[in-house]
């Protein structure tokens, strides 16, 4: 992969499927392991069916380690949504850091 642009972001979202939390999960019937598996198919529907609901974004942990990831439905944000980029850094790569 190669180099690519890390931003932060300030984001202000009113519609979010937090799947970072316990009870969400469980009323979901869903585990932080079935989130992060290599089988994608569950993810996809819980984030399909959410997008489907209007939800703006989900929030859950990162199957790539430690962390969690932000995926906004660009086209469900409502009109009082924020998202300012703060800061950006050219020629990161994915081993960890910019080079």
């Amino acid at each position: 992969m190669g180099p690519r642009r890390l931003s932060t972001i300030r984001v202000r979202l009113s519609r979010v499927l937090d799947l970072t939390r316990p009870d969400v999960c469980a009323a979901l019937g869903v585990s932080e392991n079935d989130l992060t598996d290599d089988e994608v198919a569950l993810p996809q529907a819980i984030g399909e069916a959410a997008h489907h609901l209007g939800y703006e974004a989900i929030l859950a942990p990162s199957a790539a380690g430690d962390g969690n990831v932000l995926a906004i439905f660009l086209d469900n944000r409502a009109a009082d949504s924020v998202l300012e980029i703060v800061e950006s850094v050219d020629g990161y790569v994915a081993d960890g850091g910019p080079h």
